[in-house]
């Protein structure tokens, strides 16, 4: 498969205030380390998902591979067709930015609410001069939002956000990202904002779209057993970092990393029973201004020995395509 987006040793961080004490007292500047040396690459037409409990960076690598944040606090090299983005100039930027979109998390805060649903999903066209023509303009925003299941389109182009569901108004995100014709979209958080019964119709239009236009997907989630469902990999990031990477099936069958091993058992099954032999983990993500030595699972893991705290394991592969860090495989 045909590289589309490659990150390599990405980092990032924020700089944290520092007080009149720290300044005067010549103190070194503090960082958040969000963003720890991650390196990955999706396919053209893959679905690849980010999974990690709140805090893990997901978040963060998405916005960066979009250019949402400040050149400053991002390090590495994140290509794109095989352009570094980062090195971009403005033109080429405001044309990658064509071909990257984003589906936000929450539909109730994405969507202004001062616009119609006309205006929301016809702003992408107008910003980037792509159509000044009125019936072109109707017609692509027509074909948008039909593409992503509106009907009747003729009676909610003229809504407002307050007047849709919460799934019409997913649909809507969908579309406003669809209409520019994009080869690749982050999805953070698409459907957990949603009702449970809606949430199966936008991952089964998400795969659609995917096959229809050959659209390749950065799939954020905290939830591991939607990300089996709807991904073809899957990259489990935990303090900044990715502590194992494969195929679906390889990593929720065949996990290798403690942290893998919790979250797979931490889904909710039918029959299930719990045993001594299960993983479980306890306490709070350290902090990530001050991170621990050696790995930075040391201090949650059951199985630590003194090597993982001495020495931070390194992402290797294991089995053909999985790769996990980890001192006790």
């Amino acid at each position: 498969m045909e590289n589309l987006l490659e990150l390599k040793d990405l980092y990032v961080r924020y700089n944290v205030k520092s007080s009149f004490y720290d300044m005067i007292s010549g103190k070194k500047r503090k960082h958040v380390h969000a963003v720890n040396g991650v390196d990955f690459e999706i396919g053209k037409g893959e679905i690849f998902s980010l999974v990690g409990e709140s805090g893990s960076g997901k978040t963060t690598v998405g916005r960066a591979i979009l250019g949402l944040l400040d050149r400053n606090q991002v390090i590495g090299n994140i290509l794109f067709n095989g352009k570094d983005i980062l090195n971009a100039g403005r033109q080429g930027l405001k044309q990658y930015r064509l071909n990257a979109q984003m589906i936000f998390q929450d539909p109730y805060q994405s969507l202004d609410p001062k616009n119609t649903i006309f205006q929301i999903v016809s702003e992408p066209l107008i910003v980037n001069n792509i159509t000044n023509n009125k019936n072109e303009l109707y017609e692509r925003v027509i074909a948008a939002l039909n593409q992503a299941g509106m009907e009747p389109v003729k009676d909610i182009i003229n809504r407002y956000p307050h007047e849709l569901s919460g799934g019409q108004r997913q649909r809507v995100a969908i579309a406003g990202a669809m209409v520019l014709n994009p080869s690749f979209i982050v999805a953070d958080e698409p459907v957990s904002m949603l009702d449970v019964s809606i949430r199966a119709d936008i991952l089964k239009l998400m795969v659609e779209l995917r096959d229809k236009n050959n659209v390749s997907y950065l799939f954020i989630t905290h939830d591991l057993s939607l990300a089996w469902v709807m991904s073809d990999r899957i990259a489990i990031m935990y303090l900044g970092k990715i502590l194992e990477m494969g195929g679906s099936d390889e990593v929720i069958k065949s996990p290798v990393n403690p942290y893998s091993k919790a979250l797979i058992e931490a889904i909710p099954r039918i029959g299930a029973k719990s045993g001594k032999d299960n993983v479980r983990i306890y306490g709070e993500i350290p902090d990530p201004i001050n991170l621990p030595e050696g790995c930075v699972f040391y201090s949650r893991c059951p199985y630590a020995k003194d090597i993982c705290r001495k020495e931070e394991p390194v992402l290797k592969e294991i089995m053909k395509n999985h790769f996990a860090a980890c001192h006790l495989q």
